[in-house]
């Protein structure tokens, strides 16, 4: 348990909140207790989160039953969040070329998986498809491309459904779309969250490792493929966003931590300079434009393994990218604040759901369209 010292009092919450505050504040007294914090890890202490115990079983470990069963074999007990150390400090993210190194050789042992019948997408606006314009209308995006580079892969027909609703938080996705998800018995899975809940004033970390070890562990007790990723630093991005770039960082610790616990595949976006190109990314600075879907898609087709998928997306612009004056930057920074920050923020201000009014696009499988080289099949 977390000790209170003289003249402190614990203030719920996560993020800064969740740290001891005191009264009258003395940063001298409270600094060494903040830097030991930070090296060694903190207790939750504004409610009781569950960890759920695991079984041996066979040669691998299998997560206990979730559910009521989970509640009843889950052991009650403070969980030490590792993540809040990348609040006040990050290490470098080591870096690859992948010009100079092959799939084979350096991040991920890829090799041809079994075909796939059944693909459901859920999660927030990356995940329908904002802002990759569908020519026939509404938005395209990365999942969609994705159950097409499978389809063109296999001849066995390819059914996907995408569930996916712009501005869900986390725990709205698991709560809205993760159940409605496995009634379609999918053998493929993508899921990604976690954004909404970064930008916002409050993040719950903790929250976030739960709801990502709830769905991931479920999905992988149905022998469902799990496919997920993490961000790169929005600051290469959005040079007003360097505040997010450590919620951001702990958010991916988080994804690589609960995927590997549950055997879930990762897609490491963060570790791939070419994900930061602003050329990739639409005007408001937190959603992919066309290209950078359609990098996505090519990169998760690849880290699945997928036949004829290469690692090519990973590739710089074969055109260099200007580099802004300081003038053009501010007038950039300025329509950016006009345009897309000050609307998002009256929003929040207001209480209107990004995502009011929003159904999925493709709430039941459908057979996807197979599309090879030469060759258009209309299933």
């Amino acid at each position: 348990m977390l000790t209170v010292l003289p003249g402190q009092h614990q203030v719920a919450g996560l993020g800064g909140q969740d740290l001891l505050q005191r009264d009258p504040p003395r940063i001298d007294h409270f600094w060494p207790h903040l830097v030991q914090l930070c090296q060694g890890g903190l207790h939750h202490v504004s409610g009781p989160v569950r960890d759920c115990e695991h079984e041996q079983s066979g040669a691998g470990q299998q997560p206990a039953l979730l559910g009521h069963q989970r509640r009843e074999r889950c052991i009650a007990r403070p969980v030490r969040h590792r993540y809040l150390r990348y609040l006040w400090y990050s290490e470098p993210t080591p870096r690859w070329d992948a010009t100079e190194n092959s799939p084979l050789e350096s991040r991920y042992d890829n090799h041809c998986v079994a075909k796939f019948q059944r693909y459901v997408a859920i999660g927030d606006s990356s995940t329908e498809g904002l802002e990759d314009p569908d020519p026939r209308g509404g938005y395209r995006g990365w999942a969609d491309r994705l159950a097409e580079h499978i389809a063109a892969a296999q001849e066995e027909p390819l059914k996907y459904a995408n569930l996916a609703i712009r501005g869900l938080r986390l725990n709205e996705i698991r709560i809205t779309q993760f159940e409605a998800a496995l009634d379609f018995h999918p053998d493929l899975m993508t899921i990604f969250g976690g954004v909404n809940d970064v930008i916002g004033r409050r993040c719950d970390f903790g929250a976030l490792a739960s709801d990502f070890a709830t769905m991931f562990g479920e999905a992988r007790r149905r022998n469902v493929t799990v496919l997920t990723f993490t961000m790169p630093d929005p600051t290469a991005i959005n040079p007003l966003g360097r505040h997010l770039r450590p919620r951001m960082f702990a958010l991916n610790d988080i994804i690589r931590e609960e995927a590997e616990r549950f055997d879930v595949i990762v897609m490491d976006f963060q570790k791939y300079p070419v994900t930061e190109d602003p050329r990739l990314w639409f005007e408001d600075r937190l959603h992919g434009n066309s290209l950078g879907h359609e990098r996505v898609a090519a990169a998760l087709a690849w880290r699945l393994g997928i036949e004829g998928a290469d690692e090519s997306w990973a590739h710089p612009l074969e055109v260099e990218k200007l580099t802004r004056r300081p003038r053009e930057q501010f007038v950039g920074d300025l329509d950016w604040a006009v345009h897309y920050l000050a609307p998002w923020l009256g929003r929040g201000i207001r209480g209107v759901p990004y995502g009011r009014n929003i159904t999925a696009k493709r709430p039941i499988p459908t057979v996807v369209e197979r599309v090879v080289p030469g060759v258009r099949v209309d299933d």
